[in-house]
């Protein structure tokens, strides 16, 4: 697994989320215990990724009810948490 640094400002990898496993690149966040993918819900003009992550088609995926409200230097997001089968480096 190869794991790319972004300035110092965010870790990125290739990962194998869901079931079955969706290739894409994840942003590690070293200043919590959560992992952020795009989800192909939230795509649009202004956000591309060349591997966005589907929890409709994952069987593993479970939604949470508890809601992502961040504010970020540079704008904002809100959705919420969702839990999933990761696997590192190789799709198993």
């Amino acid at each position: 697994m190869e794991m790319t640094n972004n300035g110092n400002m965010a870790y990125m990898a290739t990962v194998y989320l869901g079931t079955p496993p969706q290739k894409l690149r994840a942003i590690f966040d070293t200043g919590s215990s959560n992992t952020w993918v795009v989800n192909k819900k939230a795509l649009t003009d202004d956000i591309k990724v060349k591997y966005p992550y589907s929890d409709t088609e994952s069987s593993t995926c479970e939604k949470s009810e508890r809601e992502a409200h961040i504010s970020f230097g540079s704008g904002s997001l809100s959705g919420h948490f969702y839990s999933d089968t990761m696997r590192i480096g190789a799709p198993g």
